[in-house]
């Protein structure tokens, strides 16, 4: 049952990561141009790891259907 939560929680974790790593989410009206100086910093690293993220939280689903 842990497993199951541990795993979704990692996949949701890295989408929302990839997308504020996009640009997606967290934008603010009244700081746009330090919400793009925050993207040029950071964006490219989040992505990064939203997409680990996800990755590894389909491969804790697949352990548990699986049964390895």
């Amino acid at each position: 049952m842990y497993e199951f939560m541990d795993a979704t929680i990692s996949i949701a974790g890295g989408v929302y990561a990839y997308l504020a790593g996009a640009g997606k989410v967290g934008k603010s009206k009244n700081n746009q141009d330090k919400h793009e100086q925050w993207l040029k910093k950071y964006g490219k690293v989040l992505k990064a790891i939203g997409l680990i993220l996800v990755l590894f939280g389909v491969y804790q689903l697949s352990k548990i259907t699986v049964g390895v």
